[in-house]
């Protein structure tokens, strides 16, 4: 009799903590917020993205915070 042909009864799932860098947002709702996430992961800092979106430092920063939109 093969000991493998049933599924076994139970199975055990070990779940790491998710742990998330300052700063990350947890809801993406504007596209500041979409931004900062991509900046984080891809490791960017802001001045990296100002240049690559075309937009001044100050106003990626104002963005990332909330204070102003940037226009699509």
């Amino acid at each position: 009799m093969d000991t493998f042909a049933h599924k076994p009864k139970y199975t055990l799932t070990l779940l790491l903590p998710i742990i998330t860098p300052k700063g990350y947002p947890l809801k993406l709702e504007t596209i500041g917020e979409h931004i900062r996430k991509k900046e984080i992961d891809l490791e960017l800092l802001q001045q990296d993205v100002a240049k690559i979106i075309g937009v001044s430092e100050q106003t990626q920063e104002q963005s990332a915070k909330g204070i102003l939109s940037i226009g699509v």
